[in-house]
């Protein structure tokens, strides 16, 4: 694991910012520092005001080598207020030296360890390999007159983003990741309250290292923040998460029948108050008297106006921890979800597979029996006395996670415009169809701007329609009529 500071500024404009709420407006070169300014920034800390550590001097960029998915998944990308550029699965190709391996294993615990990881990556090559035929077939089908040397590029790629679901948590990944110091100092705090604790907390101290010796004014602010301040004990009970499979399963089985299977609309706000709301602001805004006239300007107006962000949706979301991952990149959405051990069921573990693995029998036989080894190995962990919370890394990309999410109209809006193009992962434009067939349904009025920003180019006369380039999905997805339900191929 390695950390390095990239980036930061000089201490000057908390203190200034802090000042101008009681002061009116002080610009930075009016700010001197000295032993009383440094007091000055611990009372700030002290009392709350946490918006002046916000700021442009106090946002730092990091170089974060060699830390596990899990913890990316469970603590780094777990923060509203945070930004991240990190190496993908889905275009590089991993390799099995670069797994995370805990701390305190005995020898027989360590060889467990390194014979599941053993294993995951031999079926991570087989599968590679094995999807390479079918993603070819695929990619040529679609772009016929294309270069072979680019159709085998493209078609390796989306090969390794199928295989990449039999990947276990333990793979390590590099980002660069920029926070500001309030948000430093909050990971500080809850650092050992996270499942994957015992890797987190050496990288926060790391990370909290490297400012101090960039700026050491800043040290007195970590010495009031300790890590475990706000510890929490876990211990993994398999009757619960039983429980808790069955209890959040069961909000799928409703008069939807099977319908939805990935995402499930649980409560809303679009109620005729709420609508009533828009009535009266277009009436006066616009000139329009019903909600329904907003088909013919909504995307620009909701935008304008803020209105998305007065109708709000939750929906209870089945999906794999890749999936999961991407869908974290979504900050307007807020999401609730449990440790990952505790969705566990340690004899019933169920995960997603792959759309061009499941479109061929030989490939989901052989992906089902690499499936059924990895979890083998799991449980084989667990029963030498590996702590779940530490077994959990085993855990392949495919397994199944269950959470809550709530998002705006506006949120959606943009998620929507993203992931239903087709060259998003096919997971996840399958949760997002099945979410905005869901939303569609409750406010019709605004389904119009529920799709890819294809389509809405489209309709309003932009060109070019598409503005992807050279990374063209290589189908018009302007023109079909019935999108949420189209089937993709890949």
């Amino acid at each position: 694991m390695n950390v390095k500071l990239i980036k930061t500024r000089p201490n000057i404009a908390t203190i200034a910012s802090a000042k101008t709420c009681y002061n009116g407006m002080i610009y930075p070169n009016k700010i001197k520092n000295s032993a009383k300014t440094d007091k000055f920034v611990v009372s700030l800390l002290n009392s709350g005001h946490h918006t002046t550590f916000q700021h442009s001097d106090h946002y730092f960029t990091f170089a974060l080598e060699g830390i596990s998915r899990y913890a990316v998944w469970s603590f780094f990308h777990n923060f509203e207020y945070y930004n991240s550029s990190q190496e993908s699965q889905r275009y590089v190709s991993m390799a099995p030296e670069n797994n995370y391996v805990p701390e305190g294993l005995t020898n027989t615990q360590r060889r467990i360890w390194d014979a599941a990881l053993a294993d995951s990556f031999i079926a991570y090559t087989e599968l590679t390999r094995l999807c390479t035929d079918k993603t070819k077939q695929l990619y040529s089908k679609t772009f016929p007159n294309k270069d072979q040397k680019i159709v085998e590029d493209k078609a390796h790629k989306m090969a390794i983003e199928n295989a990449r679901y039999i990947l276990p948590q333990a793979v390590t990944t590099s980002m660069y990741y920029t926070i500001n110091l309030a948000t430093l100092l909050r990971m500080r705090a809850v650092a050992n309250t996270y499942d994957c604790k015992w890797e987190i907390i050496p990288i926060i101290e790391k990370m909290c290292e490297a400012v101090i010796a960039f700026d050491e004014k800043l040290a007195v602010l970590f010495g009031r923040v300790e890590i475990g301040a706000f510890f929490a004990d876990y211990e993994y009970n398999n009757i619960n998460a039983k429980l808790f499979k069955k209890n959040f399963d069961a909000q799928f089985n409703d008069n939807y029948g099977n319908e939805f299977q990935h995402s499930k609309l649980i409560s809303h706000n679009a109620l005729p108050a709420s609508l009533n709301i828009f009535d009266e602001i277009f009436g006066i805004k616009y000139g329009y008297s019903e909600v329904k006239d907003l088909s013919l300007n909504v995307d620009n107006m909701l935008t304008e106006s803020r209105l998305g962000s007065l109708l709000v949706f939750t929906f209870a979301n089945r999906n794999s921890l890749s999936c999961d991952s991407q869908m974290q990149r979504h900050r307007t959405i807020s999401k609730a979800k449990t440790f990952l051990p505790d969705q566990i069921v340690t004899d019933d573990i169920d995960y997603v597979v792959p759309i061009v693995i499941g479109s061929r029998k030989t490939l989901i036989s052989r992906y089902n029996r690499f499936m059924d080894n990895q979890l083998t190995n799991y449980r084989y962990a667990i029963k030498e006395g590996i702590a779940p919370e530490i077994a959990a890394y085993l855990l392949p990309n495919a397994t199944m996670t269950r959470s809550f999410s709530t998002v705006d109209l506006n949120g959606f809006k943009n998620q929507a415009n993203l992931r239903l193009c087709f060259n998003a992962q096919k997971e996840i434009w399958d949760l997002t169809a099945e979410q905005a067939k869901q939303i569609s349904k409750v406010v019709p009025e605004i389904s119009r701007v529920l799709h890819p920003k294809c389509k809405l180019r489209k309709e309003s006369g932009i060109t070019p329609v598409c503005t992807e380039g050279s990374r063209f999905c290589g189908t018009q997805t302007w023109n079909i009529d019935d999108f949420y339900n189209h089937e993709r191929e890949f």
